[in-house]
């Protein structure tokens, strides 16, 4: 039979698991009501900041869903889309193949 401060470690390390359970289920619930509410719960990205300038608003917390899809698609028809559509690769091509080296 072993003895109480043999079991001790095992019950600190039972005590620890439960409560980052529980921590985790706790941040998990929250994160669930912001979603709910429409909060937006992240680290700003570009696309935030390009929202908040457009908008002319002075907070992140100010925009809304519908401001930040905007910023989203300004910025992929402005920046993203030619690339994709091969205008500026095909320019670049020409001005290498023009080279004289």
């Amino acid at each position: 039979m072993r003895s109480v401060a043999e079991k001790l470690p095992e019950l600190r390390i039972a005590i620890a698991q439960a409560e980052r359970e529980r921590v985790s289920e706790r941040t998990k619930r929250a994160l669930e009501r912001l979603r709910e509410k429409g909060k937006v719960y992240t680290k700003p990205t570009f696309i935030y900041w390009l929202a908040l300038h457009r908008s002319g608003k002075r907070e992140l917390k100010e925009l809304s869903k519908e401001e930040i899809e905007e910023a989203k698609r300004y910025f992929f028809n402005q920046y993203a889309r030619p690339y994709l559509d091969g205008v500026l690769i095909r320019r670049l091509i020409r001005s290498f193949s023009s080279r004289k080296d």
